[in-house]
C-alpha cells in the first residue's frame, strides 16, 4: 500500500508526506514508513512498529486524518487490500 499526500505551501513549493508499507521490517511483522518533506524521492523517513495488525491500521488513520486537517491533499494512492483502498477512499472524500 502506497498513499502521497501534497501540500501547497504560501510561496509555491510543495510538501510531500507519503506513507507505504512496502519494505518489511525486520523485527515486526506490522510495520510502515513514511518519507516527508520537500522532495518526494529523497526527504526525512519514519518507520513505526507495531504488535499487533489493529494498532498498524489504527496509527495509519490517525496519521490520514492529520494530514487532511493540516490542509494536505491526497496526489496518489494505491492497494491491493480492498480494507486500504475503503481507507484511502475516505481520506480522498474528506478533502474533495
Amino acid at each position: 500500500m502506497m498513499i502521497t499526500f501534497y501540500k501547497a505551501k504560501h510561496d509555491g513549493s510543495l510538501r510531500y508526506y507519503s506513507v507505504n508499507d512496502r519494505q518489511s521490517h525486520l523485527f515486526s511483522k506490522y510495520s510502515f514508513s513514511v518519507i516527508y518533506g520537500i522532495d518526494q524521492g529523497a526527504g526525512r523517513e519514519r518507520v513505526f512498529t507495531f504488535r499487533t495488525r489493529r494498532e498498524m491500521d489504527a496509527k495509519l488513520r490517525e496519521i490520514f486524518n492529520e494530514r487532511v486537517q493540516k490542509g494536505y491533499k491526497v496526489l496518489y494512492s494505491y492497494a491491493k487490500k480492498p480494507k486500504y483502498k475503503t481507507m484511502f477512499k475516505e481520506v480522498g472524500q474528506r478533502h474533495a
